[in-house]
């Protein structure tokens, strides 16, 4: 219990809200302050406000100083290998967040009018399976392809054509992009623009899954802004060139790289709250595979049935819950209430 109120109390500390926060208090402060100085008249202010802002220094230094993420992320700073910084984040701050991530997670599927499509969602529900679709065959372009090379900071005298070098890492980002395998949830329910848009207007379900085993799932991370990785390029390739990485090291590099490009999506999908499952399937190209939802760590709890589901699905749905033995619940738009929001 302990272990789970100091996870909640980290991700707080490292949220934005928590910034935010302080950053609120500390001009608070600075205004109380200068408002003494001309005024004279909001010392009691000052006072309690400063106290604030210097428990809340002393308590981010802390903090900061015994954090197992903030450790790991200064241990892949102290690193000199690109190889040694990568594997520790995938070996430490990977499995760090992937505990804090909540026991409850929701994916939304549709049903329209197309009954094959259908008979195979419900199909792979019943047999406990859920789907895998390739990156580059879903609905955010840049999925996958988070990044930029920004060769300004490349030094050109270090390559015979630079050109040449984004070109074939483009390729490569490409052949990877059909390789790579991913199945996406929520960590809400009460999304109206989730339910409109991936349930066909309330016509589909929402799946609710017990997180069992958190290892195979990445919260996904929302920015403005694509990521540069050409300092990190041009430094693996200089440690691979350079004699310092094996032929091994040097692909395994790239697919992490990838795979921490695949967690990170544009801040305009940042309504979704997107956790998702990936994997790595070689020499595949099929739009999408099957795989057993117990596989990737994950138990169905109950499925939610919008308010526009035909009568059809409905039943089909009803028979699937008493198999699995999980109830069904079904959902619609709360007319009644003050405020935009659905009940079940």
């Amino acid at each position: 219990m302990m272990q789970g109120i100091m996870n909640k109390f980290l991700k707080f500390f490292r949220s934005d809200f928590f910034s935010n926060l302080s950053l609120f208090f500390l001009l608070v402060g600075i205004g109380a302050g200068i408002s003494e100085w001309i005024f004279h008249k909001t010392l009691y202010i000052q006072t309690t406000l400063s106290l604030i802002c210097l428990t809340g220094m002393i308590l981010y230094s802390i903090i900061k100083r015994f954090d197992p993420l903030e450790k790991s992320i200064r241990k892949m700073k102290q690193q000199k290998n690109v190889y040694e910084k990568l594997n520790v984040y995938q070996t430490e701050i990977i499995p760090i967040t992937q505990k804090q991530l909540p026991k409850t997670l929701y994916k939304f599927i549709s049903l329209t009018e197309n009954e094959k499509d259908n008979y195979n969602k419900l199909t792979s529900l019943e047999n406990n399976q859920i789907w895998f679709s390739r990156i580059d065959k879903l609905n955010d372009p840049f999925d996958g392809y988070s990044c930029c090379y920004l060769k300004d900071f490349i030094d050109p005298e270090k390559y015979e054509n630079i050109d040449e070098f984004i070109d074939a890492w483009n390729n490569y980002l490409n052949k990877l992009r059909q390789e790579l395998y991913s199945t996406s949830f929520t960590k809400c329910i009460d999304n109206i623009p989730m339910w409109a848009h991936y349930t066909n207007n309330f016509s589909g379900y929402c799946l609710e899954f017990e997180v069992v085993d958190s290892s195979k799932l990445f919260d996904v991370k929302y920015s403005v802004q694509k990521v540069d990785v050409s300092l990190d390029i041009d430094k693996i390739l200089t440690e691979y060139y350079g004699g310092f990485l094996e032929n091994e090291q040097f692909e395994l590099l790239l697919k992490m790289v990838h795979f921490y490009l695949c967690s990170i999506k544009s801040k305009q999908w940042s309504y979704e709250q997107e956790v998702r499952s990936i994997f790595y399937q070689p020499n595949c190209f099929a739009n999408g595979q099957l795989m057993n939802i117990k596989d990737i760590g994950l138990k169905i709890k109950k499925i939610y049935v919008g308010c526009n589901s035909s009568k059809e699905n409905l039943e089909h749905l009803d028979s699937i819950a008493k198999k699995l033995g999980v109830s069904i619940i079904s959902v619609k738009p709360d007319f009644t209430s003050e405020f935009f929001k659905i009940k079940s």
